[in-house]
């Protein structure tokens, strides 16, 4: 969550044109802003009663909306091989070629930033706060024993190879980082296999899927979703290539559109009980690859509903919801520590409080917390750093 998979992606680069513009001359995808902020509250909420269970206060972790962390972390990457493919269609279209420097620096001045500052506090300042005695935090691990992961965008094994710190989520950025280091490249110099290319990567995620032994090998199979990536990526490109109106086909025509968006919806609301009572449903969400593929192709199809079908049912063209999801970069990356700071500094509080009552309280403070954190990050660190973008247009 871009030109990363947060940023305010396309938008940087041309303003907004009609909805019913031809794929092509799309410059601007209305509605994914307000996509990317409820993914990223749908992170904020799954780690944020994992913070309050650990805490021992009354949390909400029983239920289905506050477990959708992972998933909106794969809809992250839909989005983020959606757009970045788009683009690249685009600047080769348009210019004759893709410019590999320049769409790295890109990458560097949108993501780098934020990520090693969100390192140094993880790594440096408040472990040592922890060893003062001013905050209750410690690391399970020596900083000295993971810190060359996290500079060479490996947190993910870290995430695989020891208890979670409020770092956890840097691990989709490394997964990002490394999907970019390749795929630009690749677009560059085999564009017109680029459906084929897509297709490659599924089928060896799958292939390595099936192949890996539980544990650690099949875990990093599933850290590392590239395939999530190549199917946002097809997207792009069938997109980009078609000239009829997407409300040619079912699927987003109004019929089709609540069939599909009920689906999403009971996956991120009713997943426990859909998993406790339906047998065939408990069947396709243990399948490894299976229930992966199938949820990528139905955040693909958001994507584009959402963005490019002019008969959508959710336009989202909010201006609230717009400057959320241009934020969601700040608000993905800081939640666990503005929300580890409000448990620390208020958990006695919290706890006297009626479970429901407390609830609100919490999650009204958190809120207005994260997001005021991610606005002023946004403001006097990221916003002047991508100014820096103009010197590799």
């Amino acid at each position: 969550m871009p030109p990363s998979i947060f940023g305010p992606g396309l938008a940087s680069y041309r303003k907004p044109k009609p909805a019913q513009a031809l794929p092509r001359t799309i410059s601007y995808f209305l509605g994914l802003d307000a996509l990317r902020f409820f993914a990223a509250y749908l992170v904020v909420l799954h780690h944020a009663e994992q913070i309050r269970r650990k805490a021992g206060l009354a949390h909400l972790k029983d239920y289905s909306l506050f477990n959708n962390g992972g998933l909106a972390v794969s809809f992250f990457f839909v989005l983020s091989g959606f757009l970045i493919t788009y683009l690249l269609l685009r600047e080769q279209a348009q210019t004759g070629r893709i410019h590999i420097k320049a769409f790295y620096m890109r990458r560097v001045l949108r993501i780098w930033p934020l990520y090693y500052l969100l390192v140094l506090l993880g790594l440096v300042v408040v472990p040592a706060l922890g060893q003062m005695g001013l905050v209750a935090y410690s690391l399970p691990f020596a900083a000295g024993e993971v810190w060359y992961y996290y500079v060479f965008f490996a947190p993910f094994l870290v995430n695989l190879l020891y208890p979670a710190t409020f770092l956890d989520p840097l691990w989709s950025i490394g997964v990002e980082e490394l999907f970019y280091l390749f795929w630009a490249p690749l677009v560059r110099l085999f564009g017109g296999w680029l459906p084929q290319m897509c297709l490659a990567v599924v089928a060896t995620k799958v292939a390595w899927l099936l192949a890996a032994p539980p544990g650690f090998w099949l875990e990093l199979a599933r850290s590392l979703q590239f395939e999530a990536m190549a199917i946002g990526a097809l997207a792009a490109w069938w997109l980009y290539h078609r000239e009829v109106p997407l409300a040619q086909l079912y699927v987003f025509r109004p019929a089709g559109q609540m069939l599909l968006m009920a689906l999403v919806l009971a996956r991120i609301g009713l997943h426990g009980w859909l998993v406790g009572n339906s047998s065939a449903y408990a069947a396709f969400a243990a399948n490894a690859w299976g229930q992966p593929l199938v949820l990528s192709a139905l955040f693909a199809w958001l994507i584009l509903n959402v963005s490019a079908n002019p008969a959508t049912l959710m336009p989202l063209r909010n201006g609230v919801l717009a400057y959320l999801g241009r934020i969601s970069y700040g608000i993905y990356m800081y939640h666990m520590l503005v929300v580890f700071v409000l448990v620390q500094v208020g958990k006695k509080y919290l706890a006297a409080l009626p479970a429901g009552v407390g609830s609100i309280v919490f999650y009204a403070v958190a809120s207005a917390g994260v997001v005021g954190v991610a606005a002023l990050s946004k403001r006097v660190l990221e916003d002047p750093i991508l100014r820096l973008r103009k010197y590799w247009a």
